[in-house]
């Protein structure tokens, strides 16, 4: 058996559920209303459910509010001033407002997180890796650089191409060994000598 669709007016169904026509005239251009095809008349069943579905959790208290004061308008004992007074401002019917404010909590939520990570020592300053980096890179080009002053007098004296690259592939291994017995002291102390040039 088919249900039969209660039809109203906007004006009607804003009447039904005590709520301004302007009001329901928003939801009619948010897409929140069930129209017939002229957008003429209002399925008030499919309407109110719909308008349920859409809603925005944070107005749950609202709603109940306003469900309240509506009461006390209908008994005669004054709830429009409390309506009003507590008016949604304009910003926060936007629903871009919404977009933003989800935005903004989320950025909130990666900013604590990355504060939590620098107090648990899980970060590290980028500026003081671009550093040390480069203050590594510096004394390998230097510890390269001074190679061949150092070995062009051995060299000289070697006859075999042998020898030659043998002591030569000796000393690269050395240098290299003994950038990777760097320990974080030694980088802090080569650190504070760089700064206070």
């Amino acid at each position: 058996m088919a249900t039969i669709k209660r039809m109203m007016t906007q004006a009607e169904f804003a009447r039904e559920h005590g709520w301004s026509p302007a009001f329901v005239s928003k939801l009619k251009k948010e897409n929140r209303l069930v129209m017939n095809k002229q957008r003429t008349l209002v399925d008030a069943d499919a309407s109110t459910e719909l308008i349920r579905k859409t809603e925005s959790p944070e107005h749950s208290d609202l709603k109940e509010k306003h469900a309240a004061d509506r009461q006390r308008k209908a008994e005669g004992k004054g709830g429009t001033a409390a309506v009003s007074e507590k008016r949604i401002p304009k910003s926060q019917e936007d629903p871009t407002y919404w977009i933003s404010k989800a935005r903004h909590q989320s950025a909130m939520a990666d900013l604590a997180e990355l504060e939590l990570q620098q107090q648990r020592k899980e970060l590290v300053n980028r500026e003081r890796v671009v550093t040390v980096s480069f203050l590594i890179g510096r004394m390998m080009r230097d510890a390269m650089l001074g190679m061949p002053a150092r070995l062009s007098p051995e060299f000289a004296a070697m006859t075999s191409a042998f020898e030659i690259e043998k002591k030569f592939t000796e000393e690269i291994r050395i240098v290299l060994t003994d950038l990777s017995k760097l320990s974080i002291d030694d980088l802090s102390k080569a650190l504070e000598r760089d700064d206070a040039k």
